[in-house]
């Protein structure tokens, strides 16, 4: 993994995506993580998206419960399909937020992806979910939304329920 870093600082990506690969055959112990660097180096490289998908799916196989590559996966169906692959995106969503539910931001994509899927409904109610979760934050806890961005989401909640009438 440490050649893998070198090559990714010195802008040999696809170099470093084979080093990551390469990674946990020689490690002694189960390593997702280098699939993460695998996935991202890949990414630097202009790998599809279907490969960088392969490499992800690998590193859920060997841990499940991984939030961070399930987030990384739902990017890659929203930005390196054309056409996005959208259902695929809001189906990894769902399951990120099954292991980690209080966490507003990633509700809040999911929302999004909901709503270009065209199902406002669903939209609007995670939107509201996320604004519940976000009033249940100490007012002084960093991650609480800006007022301005609750009235964001309280008009998008707002526009997504007309749309589902």
């Amino acid at each position: 993994a440490a050649a893998g870093d070198g090559l990714l600082r010195a802008g040999r990506a696809e170099q470093a995506m084979q080093r990551y690969i390469e990674a946990p055959k020689w490690s002694p112990a189960s390593n997702f993580h280098y699939f993460d660097r695998a996935a991202r180096a890949g990414a630097f490289a202009g790998r599809s998206g279907e490969e960088l998908e392969a490499i992800l799916l690998q590193a859920l196989e060997i841990h499940p419960r991984n939030v961070p590559q399930r987030v990384l996966l739902a990017s890659l169906y929203r930005s390196r399909f054309d056409p996005p692959r959208l259902a695929d995106a809001a189906d990894v969503y769902e399951e990120i937020l099954r292991l980690n539910p209080n966490e507003l931001s990633l509700r809040i994509d999911y929302a999004q992806v909901l709503a270009y899927l065209g199902r406002p409904a669903d939209a609007a109610d995670q939107l509201e979910r996320a604004l519940w979760f976000n009033d249940q934050l100490d007012a002084a806890e960093p991650e609480r939304l800006t007022p301005a961005r609750v009235r964001e989401l309280q008009e998008a909640i707002a526009t997504l329920r007309a749309q589902a009438s």
